[in-house]
């Protein structure tokens, strides 16, 4: 089973090193979103809402909504703990993992 793990960088450079180390350190390119500030406007912050708990989706918009960047990966389960470690040391912020499909209404 595979997990979503949601992490906040206060800069789309940051998050995008945070990336390339990540995938240095073997994740799969394929497995990683980037979610900026300026995209954001073409998608509703409410999407949050389909890939995290609505609690923690108001966090994370409000990253956005100060101009951070989010990094949302797809990973397997056992793989999560290595990843939230990865991001701890490199500046990622309120990283969580929840499991794939969480919709508004089981938050």
């Amino acid at each position: 089973m595979s997990k979503t793990v949601v992490s906040a960088c206060d800069s789309r450079q940051k998050a995008t090193s945070l990336l390339d180390y990540a995938i240095a350190s073997g994740f799969d390119t394929r497995s990683f979103s980037l979610i900026s500030p300026a995209e954001t406007e073409e998608v509703s912050y409410d999407s949050l809402n389909k890939i995290v708990p609505s609690i923690q989706a108001r966090l994370y918009r409000n990253h956005l909504q100060r101009g951070d960047s989010l990094i949302v990966a797809q990973v397997p389960e056992n793989e999560v703990a290595r990843l939230i470690g990865l991001f701890q040391k490199t500046g990622g912020q309120h990283i969580e993992a929840f499991d794939p499909g969480l919709r508004r209404d089981q938050a």
